[in-house]
């Protein structure tokens, strides 16, 4: 009988990178699921509340430090007695494939990074391997050789198939709460300027100068979206807005993250910066425009991505404008050619 968990580690955005591979893994499965140990687990388990194919969320925290021996032992325990045949670590952590092994799982299957990840697992997944696809994976390239094995493991082209449905899903109820926005017009643009790194941040002028550009071109509605620590950024916009189109700061409105969620599935675009907000648009399927810091940042994994990046020297507010704006336009073109029809 199959019964998997994936591990998944780094930030929330670096942990959606992996929610096509966990879909993929949880037809494996008897349950049809797959069982995840993760970081941020509380916010986590919010994400994947209306996704059929995520099984139980567990706290990887005490898995991540064999110098904390009390919490390693605890987690080890809790793995074993879930009797899991197969556990898949998408991740470099050493660590995570020990837990594995003590546990008894047979099947361990991930990334390996030396030779003593390599006597861990049962099938090490070289970090070299990926070919082409390693270039989709920005500052992580080691993940196409998670796309590889799958790949090569999975029925012809069920990979590729799978990947087609939409890893985050909202439900009815999420939707519905969106009815307040109807009246607003389209495109609607979801858009995020912060992040934690400052150097990937979009300065505020920068953006309403792109912001206004849009409106000009498409009208449509621009709602800001992010969490708690971008509600002071996002109110900056909103202060010193003086164009003609709309734009709705959602952290006014929003206390759930299923919130966000059903706005993604309505949205028309995602413009944005490198963070969690555009990896959890990829996951919706959201048409995007990233603005990236660098071009060896370029996140390209699913959905149709347009990444814009500055060159050497140069930052975020230095890329032109009209480059951002023909973009955006790019991706709205159905939309526009449905409009004057």
């Amino acid at each position: 009988m199959h019964k998997s968990i994936a591990f998944v580690c780094g930030g929330i955005g670096d942990q959606l990178y992996h929610f096509t591979q966990m879909q993929a893994l949880a037809q494996r499965d008897h349950r049809g699921q797959i069982d995840i140990a993760c970081l941020h687990p509380a916010i986590m388990s919010k994400i994947v509340q209306r996704c059929s194919w995520a099984g139980e969320i567990f706290d990887l925290s005490g898995a991540r430090r064999l110098s904390q021996p009390g919490a390693f032992l605890r987690f080890m325990r809790q793995l074993a007695a879930r009797q899991y045949s197969h556990s898949y670590i998408l991740h470099t952590s050493s660590s995570f494939k020990l837990a594995c092994q003590l546990a008894r799982i047979p099947h361990r299957i991930g990334l390996a990074g030396h030779a003593a990840d390599r006597l861990m697992l049962s099938r090490p997944l070289e970090l070299d391997a990926g070919g082409a696809r390693r270039s989709d994976w920005g500052h992580r390239p080691f993940i196409a050789a998670i796309d590889a094995y799958l790949e090569s493991t999975l029925e012809t082209g069920q990979y590729q198939a799978l990947s087609a449905h939409t890893p985050i899903r909202p439900n009815d109820h999420d939707l519905k709460q969106q009815e307040r926005y109807q009246h607003l017009p389209r495109p609607w643009i979801v858009a995020n300027l912060f992040a934690q790194d400052e150097a990937r941040r979009w300065p505020v002028g920068h953006a309403l100068r792109c912001f206004g550009q849009l409106a000009d071109r498409l009208g449509g509605t621009i709602f800001l979206n992010a969490g708690a620590d971008a509600a002071n950024w996002h109110s900056e916009v909103i202060r010193q807005w003086t164009g003609t189109g709309q734009i709705i700061h959602t952290f006014d409105d929003y206390s759930d993250i299923h919130q966000d969620i059903a706005l993604y599935h309505l949205a028309d675009i995602y413009l944005g910066v490198d963070s969690f907000t555009a990896n959890l648009a990829l996951n919706c399927d959201v048409k995007s425009v990233i603005l990236f810091n660098k071009q060896a940042d370029v996140l390209n994994y699913r959905s149709e991505v347009r990444p814009i990046y500055p060159g050497p020297g140069e930052v975020i507010s230095d890329l032109p404008v009209n480059h951002i704006c023909d973009e955006v336009e790019m991706l709205a073109s159905g939309y526009i050619a449905a409009r004057q029809k």
